[in-house]
């Protein structure tokens, strides 16, 4: 029996922030889920918080209303079809691939502070780095991070083939560029594959610029001479993205990586990881490309903001598609 409900004798004329609508036949109907025991679990009132939050939907809105576009449907195409998951918008010309909600970007906001705060330490830290150099070292470093991370993310992993295509690839990259480095347990490296795919699944902050960065060079170019290839899309990187904190971020991992290619092992296991994957689609489809013109902080392809808004307004004739302000419950109603 579906959890879902649309009752079809009521069309909804106006809509209501954090509820879930569906567009049938011209019309706009409310999905209302059937009650659970979950929901039946009670929680302390509003006022007891001290940001008044009491949903994982409110904290990440809190004091900045979200623009959302209108759900029509979603979409899962079987593996046979591609897989993957894909959300439909009204009057946008692609669906957004991948499903985020609240619950699963919350979660992963602490497994990537988890992974980006070892990586930045280690970047700082060329004797901690070092002793990853042992297999021993670097098995329980992968091991005890994958662990931590998992702890909040684990309930979001998904099926393989629900991944986005890129996704998928750069989840294969991982997983064989640790298998060939040799002495990690297949356990340990196909849980950290995981865990990064999911982290990427999650948030596109990060997935974007690597799909950008992907379509600026050639497998052959970062097979020829790897650290070098990556210098320079850094260089890209930090050119398109003026923000200090990503551009630290992303030079951290650059950083571990150039120096870890000194040691012919991890530059031979880096090659073979870039034989196994299908370069192409570690780059952006048309679908990408259009959902990156909207993107405020980071220019792909070189394009500006005030010029990608443009296209934009272009591609849609002049008439930005209708959004939806989403706003915390308390600062429209009040306490409840």
């Amino acid at each position: 029996m579906s959890e879902f409900h649309i009752d079809k004798t009521k069309s909804i004329k106006e809509f209501v922030d954090l509820r879930l609508y569906t567009h049938v036949k011209g019309e706009w109907y409310e999905v209302q889920q059937k009650s659970s025991a979950e929901e039946k679990i009670p929680r302390p009132p509003r006022e007891v918080f001290e940001f008044g939050d009491v949903t994982t939907t409110e904290h990440l809105v809190h004091g900045t209303p979200q623009p959302l576009p209108y759900i029509t449907h979603y979409s899962y195409p079987t593996e046979e079809e591609g897989g993957g998951m894909f959300v439909h918008y009204l009057d946008f010309k692609f669906p957004r691939k991948g499903f985020p909600f609240p619950e699963a970007c919350q979660a992963n906001n602490i497994a990537k502070r988890i992974l980006i705060g070892q990586i930045r330490w280690l970047a700082k830290n060329p004797l901690a780095l070092a002793s990853l150099l042992r297999r021993k070292n670097l098995n329980s470093w992968l091991q005890e991070v994958g662990s931590a991370a998992d702890v909040s993310l684990g309930q979001y992993h998904l099926k393989e083939f629900r991944y986005q295509k890129s996704i998928r690839e750069l989840r294969k990259f991982i997983a064989v560029f640790l298998k060939e480095i040799g002495g990690i347990n297949e356990e340990v490296y196909l849980q950290f594959a995981k865990i990064v795919s999911s982290m990427f699944e999650w948030d596109d902050a990060y997935l974007l610029p690597l799909q950008d960065l992907f379509g600026e060079t050639t497998k052959e170019k970062l097979n020829k001479n790897p650290a070098q290839e990556l210098s320079r899309l850094f260089k890209l990187f930090k050119e398109r993205d003026p923000r200090p904190k990503m551009q630290n971020t992303i030079g951290s991992s650059v950083k571990l990586l150039s120096l870890a290619f000194l040691y012919p092992g991890i530059k031979r296991a880096f090659r073979k990881a870039l034989e196994e994957v299908s370069f192409e689609n570690l780059q952006m489809d048309e679908g990408d490309k259009y959902w990156a013109l909207r993107w405020m902080h980071y220019n792909a392809g070189g394009m500006s903001f005030d010029d990608r808004i443009k296209k934009f307004m272009e591609v849609h004739e002049g008439k930005h598609p209708r959004m939806v302000i989403l706003t915390h419950n308390g600062d429209k109603n009040g306490t409840e």
